[in-house]
């Protein structure tokens, strides 16, 4: 017994060891990763001068960046433009969303599972592409719909003008109702049905039941889930950049962007409007977590059985059929058309049976011949791919000192890995910027620059979908190995780690799609050579390149979708399966 009591009490103290000491690089990591940014961010939107020049690490501080940001009718349009922009966005997206995830998880509507699937599938294409399919749909010049309308109706002028606000609204409404569908299709598949069905024994409607219970219930997620979605429109940069800006319409990140890049770049204002949406981004963070925080009181999950219920809409059901498909194929359908049918174009028309003569694959065999998309598909996998496995890898190993440990530390750990959810993309990628025109480490003008942002940036999402997953395995299966004496490095990589794979690839697989579609992020560090697919898209858009701009889309589309194929796979392999 005193053998085994030496053997235990000696693989104990190895096993925390190996704790402490991953818990230490991990603190370390983060610490770097977001407080070292945020510290330039704040510190620079305080200096007259720009990083790099000798008084810029002096203390000498001044508030003139601030008084000349909020001093400019500028700025105050800019936030006006921002608040409505963002507001409107949110509120359409929410309701769209929610529809959605209600006629799919609530009801008994035909052809749920499709609708749900291309209502998910539209997560896939990047947003640049969704902008630009708009901007040809809707253009006064050369939109297709314009032009249909006003032969259809004999009309003077084009009856939509997408450079406009009001074009700005509809097509982030289009790019953010996946997210609102996603985050509510959740909370309604979740509720427990049994006020619903004491509401209709009562004789209440279908509808009055959804108004008068099932929205009360679902209330605070309601509230978190419009937040989250004003958060990520408040940080958007696709649309304002290529609708906003030709038509002179700024938003906050237009504005950082501008001022950063332009010549000569006025570092200072940048800080000063970056610093703004930094604290209205962290504002709306802390009312998400005190809505979360609050939604005990209104749990609608208990330990009894329940199972969610279908409302019977009767003859509405293939109304609600009818209606989702259209708006499906009318935010999704209509832009994945456009992008295709211009790939197979020699150059932009609208359809026609002269167009259809013209179809073929030139702009693919173009595309294979031009190295600025091939680098760009390069650049884009290697980031996606090493920004993916970095912080899932990350995210695992903090997820399992908050999660399975009792160290001290392991509080401040979980709030370094959440807090990047407060920092919009530009103003993360002005931060970045600044610590390596400062810092002398030669990253700046590589592609390492854009995958230090993207470890950052990725790293909040990624600790909730690991942490989630560490919460459903006992701490049996660890006992079970440290017992036959397998070091806590080998238990986690080799027992642990393979358990959690459908979480895992999820995680991954998110990320390396949305690598694909950052722009604001690449926009502001990229330099010659180092550009993604994102920002290649972006120069081919601005070149007027339509035909393989299109067919680089669909390559790309193709791309995520068998990867998303393939990750679905391996959780049906390795997931969790009814008896």
């Amino acid at each position: 017994m005193s053998g085994l009591d030496v053997s235990s009490g000696t693989k104990q103290r190895r096993f925390w060891d190996w704790k402490w000491l991953i818990l230490g690089l991990v603190t370390l990591i983060l610490l770097y990763q977001v407080l070292v940014p945020l510290f330039f961010l704040v510190f620079g939107s305080f200096k007259t001068v720009p990083p790099g020049h000798p008084d810029y690490l002096s203390l000498k501080l001044s508030l003139a960046n601030y008084a000349r940001a909020y001093g400019s009718a500028g700025f105050w349009q800019a936030t006006q433009n921002s608040f409505i922009f963002a507001a409107c966005v949110s509120t359409l997206a929410f309701i769209v969303g929610s529809f959605l995830a209600w006629i799919t998880e609530r009801s008994n509507t035909p052809l749920r599972k499709l609708i749900f699937l291309l209502a998910v599938v539209r997560v896939i294409m990047p947003g640049i592409l969704i902008t630009i399919s708009w901007v040809l749909l809707l253009s006064p010049e050369i939109g297709i719909l314009n032009q249909i309308f006003q032969r259809l109706f004999d009309l003077a002028s084009p009856p939509f003008n997408i450079y406009s606000l009001a074009g700005m609204i509809w097509v982030e409404t289009v790019e953010v109702i996946p997210l609102a569908f996603l985050l509510m299709a959740g909370t309604f598949r979740s509720m427990d049905p049994n006020l619903e069905e004491a509401s209709l024994t009562c004789r209440t409607g279908v509808f009055a039941t959804f108004r008068r219970v099932t929205l009360p219930l679902a209330l605070p997620s309601i509230l978190s889930v419009y937040i989250l979605l004003f958060l990520r429109v408040i940080d958007a940069f696709e649309v304002p950049a290529i609708i906003g800006m030709p038509a002179g319409i700024h938003v906050y990140s237009t504005k950082i962007y501008l001022t950063a890049t332009s010549a000569p770049a006025d570092h200072g204002l940048a800080g000063a409007y970056a610093m703004t949406l930094l604290l209205l981004s962290a504002f709306l963070v802390s009312l998400y977590i005190r809505l979360t925080g609050e939604g005990a009181r209104f749990v609608t999950i208990t330990g009894k059985a329940y199972r969610p219920r279908a409302f019977d809409l009767g003859s509405w059901k293939y109304a609600t059929c009818v209606s989702s498909l259209l708006l499906v194929f009318g935010t999704f359908g209509l832009a994945f058309f456009v992008i295709v049918w211009s790939s197979l174009l020699p150059f932009y028309q609208s359809p026609s049976w002269e167009s259809f003569a013209l179809v073929g694959l030139r702009n693919y065999h173009e595309l294979w011949n031009y190295p600025f998309a091939l680098n760009a598909l390069k650049n884009s996998a290697i980031l996606g791919l090493g920004s993916a496995t970095v912080v899932m890898l990350l995210a695992a190993l903090v997820s399992y000192i908050v999660v399975k440990t009792r160290l001290r530390g392991r509080a401040l750990l979980d709030i370094l890995a959440f807090s990047p959810i407060a920092i919009p993309g530009m103003t993360l990628a002005l931060a970045v910027m600044w610590v390596y025109l400062v810092i002398p480490i030669p990253v700046y003008g590589t592609l390492w620059i854009i995958f230090l942002a993207y470890v950052t940036k990725y790293m909040d999402v990624s600790t909730r979908i690991m942490s989630a997953s560490f919460k459903q395995l006992s701490n049996e299966l660890e006992e079970a190995s440290l017992v036959c004496r397998a070091s806590w490095r080998r238990t986690f990589f080799v027992v642990l780690l393979p358990l959690l794979k459908p979480g895992f690839m999820a995680g991954w697989i998110w990320i390396i799609i949305h690598a694909f579609r950052e722009l604001s992020i690449a926009m502001m560090l990229y330099y010659s050579g180092t550009e993604p697919i994102s920002v290649a898209i972006f120069d081919l858009w601005e070149g007027g390149s339509y035909g393989v701009l299109a067919a680089l889309g669909v390559v790309v589309f193709a791309i995520m979708s068998f990867l998303v194929t393939i990750s679905k796979k391996i959780s049906e392999r390795f997931g969790v399966r009814e008896a």
